[in-house]
Parts: structure tokens; sequence; C-alpha cells
């Protein structure tokens, strides 16, 4: 089965089954995605940029405006930013690739034909984080003269008589322009690659690896999985996956001390990096069902509860020492007393209680931080992950819900 890229990230997200997880991808241009994560307010207040193409033959340069209505993506051609990605503000059709669902993903094409340089010009959105990426038929970043198609927030210079708030710690809002332009003309700052323009026909790969049946990981510890392959990677994260089995009987508790993340305080917003002591940009814990296409548990809408299917760092309950405690199970294993000041929550799928589930413990922008989960061998072993962030390694301890229920979290880890 053929599925095409131009035609939006929900086509590409139909999959259903193994047998159509790979095959031909025919992509005829490259993708530009742009990513927020954390944004203070609604995600209409982010500010998209625009897009000016300027060709080489002096024909007049091209403006192209952010789409307005994103409710009709696949039939906006002539606007930018045509696709919006975050499965619980958009269509459940792009909840694919083990999501964080703090992000919010906008996609848009770049335009081919006699291009001289392409200009992308924006506001720093008030939020936690924000990068650019171009992605080449393998649905990853490519390397142009040692120049990566990626560029995070702190690595973009604003326009003159602007700031950007992770260089200064200023007010959002300032602007900056980026360049995509040809290698052999150059890249410096602010500056992206051109794809390369051999984008026609099709790449047999496979999209995303396929579930493991008899090779897979010990259950219920976490480690760096060793088949990688992403569904436009963020190359700023990595993460830990554990794989467990969801127990009517039965929660999982996970411990550790949680990473630094320079300014303690910080929610929503920016905030200078890199840091002056070791931190991580952010960190999360989010739980997927396993199985293509790798789905993000949902929380059910409407519902009144402080549990989460995906959790950010600054909603996670620390005690004196930073010591955390999450506990992973069902809304009904829940006790009516459950204390959250103690712990978090974070959800079974409601609606696949008995499917196989993974666990995704993320690390973003490490600075000077000796305990990363970027600096973990993708081996499959939980000992390599030990090794590596010592104190700060997630452990998962069952509880009975009985146990939980009569002595509380406390009670679980004794």
């Amino acid at each position: 089965m053929k599925y095409m890229l131009t035609s939006g990230l929900a086509a590409v997200a139909a999959f259903s089954t193994p047998a159509q997880a790979s095959g031909l991808i025919d992509i005829d241009q490259a993708i530009m995605i742009y990513r927020v994560y954390l944004p203070e307010g609604a995600v209409d207040d982010v500010q998209l940029p625009t897009l000016t193409v300027h060709y080489e033959n002096g024909r007049k340069a091209n403006t192209i405006k952010p789409c307005k209505d994103v409710d009709k993506v696949l039939k906006n051609v002539g606007c930018a930013w045509q696709i919006v990605v975050n499965p619980e503000l958009t269509d459940s059709r792009a909840n694919i690739a083990l999501p964080d669902l703090s992000s919010i993903y906008w996609a848009t094409r770049i335009p081919t034909g006699s291009i001289d340089r392409i200009t992308v010009s924006g506001e720093y959105p008030a939020a936690r984080y924000m990068s650019f990426g171009i992605y080449d038929q393998t649905f990853t970043p490519f390397t142009v003269h040692g120049e990566t198609s990626f560029l995070a927030d702190f690595q973009i210079a604003p326009d003159e008589g602007s700031e950007n708030p992770w260089q200064t710690g200023g007010e959002a809002g300032g602007s900056f322009t980026i360049t995509i332009n040809h290698a052999e003309k150059g890249l410096g700052q602010n500056t992206l690659p051109m794809p390369p323009d051999n984008l026609e026909g099709g790449l047999e790969f496979p999209l995303m690896p396929r579930p493991c049946e008899d090779d897979c990981p010990p259950l219920k510890a976490f480690s760096r999985p060793s088949n990688t392959a992403g569904f436009f990677p963020n190359l700023d994260n990595a993460y830990l996956l554990a794989l467990y089995d969801p127990q009517p009987d039965e929660v999982l508790v996970m411990t550790g001390q949680a990473p630094a993340r320079g300014n303690e305080e910080t929610k929503r917003e920016p905030q200078i990096w890199p840091p002056e002591t070791p931190a991580v940009r952010y960190w999360s814990l989010c739980n997927t069902i396993y199985r293509l296409p790798y789905p993000a548990v949902l929380k059910p809408k409407n519902m009144k509860t402080k549990a989460e299917a995906c959790i950010a760092d600054y909603k996670i309950p620390q005690d004196e020492d930073g010591q955390y405690r999450i506990v992973i199970g069902a809304l009904d294993q829940m006790p009516e007393d459950f204390d959250f000041s103690e712990a978090a929550w974070v959800m079974s799928s409601p609606t696949e209680p008995k499917t196989r589930h993974a666990l995704l413990f993320r690390n973003m922008l490490p600075s000077d931080w000796d305990y990363s989960i970027q600096d973990v061998p993708s081996d499959d072993n939980p000992q390599s992950a030990k090794d590596i962030m010592g104190p700060y390694y997630p452990t998962l301890t069952p509880c009975a819900v009985s146990t939980l229920a009569a002595e509380g979290v406390e009670g679980c880890l004794k």
C-alpha cells in the first residue's frame, strides 16, 4: 500500500496493522516541522511563521502565510503549516509514534523548483521549548557539510531590536528570521540546509519498528531501545522505554531522583539555555499502547480527574530530597482517597485495558548533565541505563491494588 505524505500526516497515521506499517512511501516534497512544547495559553495564541520563497530566475518572491482553518488542512495547498498534530487537540488519527501530549507539531511542505532560498519569519512563543526541523524522504533530518537540518530555540538569533528569551531571559514575542539555503552558498547562523532535490519516487523501509515478540527487553524495567527508527524524530529528545502488561489486581509505582531542570520554577515559559548549572530542559513520563502505530493513551474527554496519561515534569510532586513517585494503573484502580500531593497517577488505557503498554521516560536537551538518557547505550539493557543514570534511573515496583488501598504508596515501597 502506498501513502502520500503530501496528502497530510493523517493519511500516514491511518496504519492499523503491521502489514500496513511498511512499504513504499511516496514523497515528492520535504517536510518542515515546527515544534512547541507546553505553550502558555491556547494553541491558537501561537503565532505561526510566514514563509517567503525567493526564486533563482528573478521571479517575484512568493509569501506563504499560515493556514487559517486547520480543520480543512488537507484542502489547504496555498498556505503554510497545513497540518497540526496533537492527539488531544486535533484529529485522533494523528495519534501515532509515541507522542508526548505536551507537544504540538505544525508541519508544512517545503516548496520545490528553481529556488534561491526560503526565509521563515516568526515570533518566539511563550513556551517551554520550540524548534524547527527539515526532514527528507527517510523521515529524518539530514546533514550537509556538517550542518544538520535542525535548530532549537536557544540557537536562533533574534532580529535587530528583538530578544530571544532563551538567550536573554526577556519576554517572548520577539521576532526572528531563519533562512533555508543551498549548502554551496554557505550555511551560517539561523540557516538550515535546503533539502535534496531527488525526492521523487518511493523509498522502501519500515516506518516504525514492529512490536517485539520473542526478543523483548525485560518487562517492567526501563532501557533505551535498540531499534529507534523514528517518525520525524526530535533530535533534542531521548527516551527510555518500559513494557508492561496491565493487570486487574496490580499497579506499578515508579520512583527515582528528579532530573534538575535549570530554573525549577519553570512551567510553561522560556528560560535561559544553557543554564548556569547542569540540567535537562524538560522531562516527562507518557503512557502508550504497544502496537502499531504506537498511539498515546488518551485521557477520556470531560473526565474530571488529576490523573494524567502523559505528565510533564512540573506536575510531578517531589519530596524535600527531590524524589518523585508516580503510580501507573487504571483509573478504577485508584483509591478514592489517593493523595496527589504525595504521588502522581499516570493512567493505563481505558479502551484497551488488556493490551501491552509502553511507558516512555523522556529527557530533553541535557546541558552538562552526567545522568542523561542521551548517554545511555541503545541496547535494550536496563543495567546499561542504571550504570549511566545512577539515582536518576526510574525504577518500577509492582504493587497489589489491595496494598495501595490499605497502606498507600508508602506501603507499596516497603
